[in-house]
């Protein structure tokens, strides 16, 4: 099996930190080699930078004046299932890691499962999940590996901690103010797009400003003179949430739960969800798919989770 697409996380982890600027032109430079092209490497960072975020590789800071990217400690990530425990491994590694835990795990007679990751964003890390009798033994694995080991499972805390739209509706800091003179777009709720359309009716909209000079973006919802600053993921669902929109799907018999690729999760609520089963999200083409979607791009696909037995 090739750990080909470790590569990436293989540099972040060796820098241990670097500017957005260099993780983009070291992105740029694999793709190039793995494919032959730099076309779409854009939207294709994109994906990766999802994918590294929601399985607790890798956190990214996005600041008016720098941004940066930030590998995160390694660590053995419980899973929250039944049975036999089982923990999978996020963050920081290199290209000794994977051996040096199947050595470890040898000793105990422990299972090591490498699953390569499918359909999925380009460098997406394969996922090594580690089987035990209990949780005991999960816990010496990651002492003898000198990493962090947690017993309640990570999904469950993110989940616990990240709140409801009710909660954040109430810790916006509403002000009352004009409309900024930059270049705008509009967050659309029946195309799931932000487009440059103005529907000054709506008693609540989502608006994406675009500073002309250092070409950053600042989104607001706005409701008719008071506006609030809001993170861009949580602006989208707390206005589908306004106009009564549901675009989340969940198959209660096979663990799985899809939302659109316009309306990804916050970021917290995505994590929690990687970590459920290790495994990245998939992109799958809106064709294919069996419920009903909000949309509209014909290349456009919806983002599928793996949601493997979120219980507790």
């Amino acid at each position: 099996m090739s750990d080909s697409t470790d590569r990436l996380l293989y540099v972040i982890s060796a820098r241990r930190e670097m500017a957005w600027s260099a993780f983009k032109q070291i992105f740029d430079q694999l793709y190039l080699s793995e494919t032959g092209t730099i076309d779409d490497t854009c939207f294709k960072r994109g994906e990766t930078l999802r994918a590294l975020s929601n399985l607790a590789h890798c956190e990214f800071e996005f600041g008016r004046n720098a941004s940066r990217v930030y590998v995160l400690p390694p660590a053995l990530v419980r899973l929250p299932e039944a049975g036999l425990p089982r923990a999978v491994l996020a963050g920081a590694r290199s290209p000794e890691t994977i051996s040096e835990i199947k050595r470890v795990c040898a000793e105990h007679s422990y299972i090591v499962e490498i699953v390569e990751q499918i359909g999925g964003a380009a460098f997406t890390p394969l996922c090594v999940i580690i089987h035990t009798q209990t949780v005991e033994g999960l816990r010496k694995v990651a002492q003898r590996l000198g990493i962090v080991f947690e017993s309640t499972p990570p999904a469950w805390l993110l989940a616990n901690a990240a709140g409801t739209l009710g909660h954040l509706r109430d810790s916006l800091d509403w002000r009352v103010g004009s409309e900024l003179n930059w270049p705008r777009k509009q967050f659309d709720p029946r195309s799931l797009q932000f487009n440059d359309f103005a529907d000054t009716s709506a008693d609540l909209m989502l608006i994406r400003y675009t500073d002309p000079k250092r070409r950053i973006n600042l989104h607001m919802l706005r409701s008719n003179e008071r506006y609030a600053e809001i993170d861009c993921e949580w602006g989208r669902y707390a206005l589908l949430n306004h106009f009564g929109i549901n675009v989340v799907v969940y198959d209660e018999r096979q663990f799985i739960l899809g939302v659109p690729a316009s309306a990804p999760l916050p970021a917290v609520l995505a994590r929690a969800l990687g970590l459920c089963s290790g495994k990245t999200a998939r992109r799958l083409p809106r064709a294919s798919i069996s419920w009903a979607t909000l949309e509209t791009r014909d290349s456009s696909c919806s983002l599928f989770l793996n949601h493997e037995r979120f219980s507790n």
